[in-house]
């Protein structure tokens, strides 16, 4: 048989000690917010001062690449002096 005399019976405020806030829950929409707010201006602005020349170059840049066959996407030095390696692993 269960002595049920000894049962303790708590709030959840009472067994933490203290209350419990909504302000954590501001905090982090808040700071959320804040982040993304900031992080889309640096982005936004970086692309809108950009001028057309800039953007003319690396698209020529970019295309010049690829006909040449200059990717530095998978460079491979070969084994020996890496100051001696020609570009392009030839």
């Amino acid at each position: 048989m269960q002595d049920d005399s000894r049962t303790i019976h708590r709030t959840v405020d009472e067994a933490r000690g203290g209350e419990s806030p909504n302000i954590v829950r501001w905090v982090l929409g808040i700071s959320l917010s804040a982040a993304i707010i900031a992080l889309s201006v640096i982005w936004i602005t970086g692309a809108v001062s950009q001028n057309d020349t800039e953007d003319e170059a690396n698209v020529a840049n970019r295309q010049l690449e690829q006909q040449e066959g200059a990717s530095t996407d998978s460079i491979v030095v070969p084994t020996g002096d890496p100051a001696t390696a020609s570009p392009g692993g030839n």
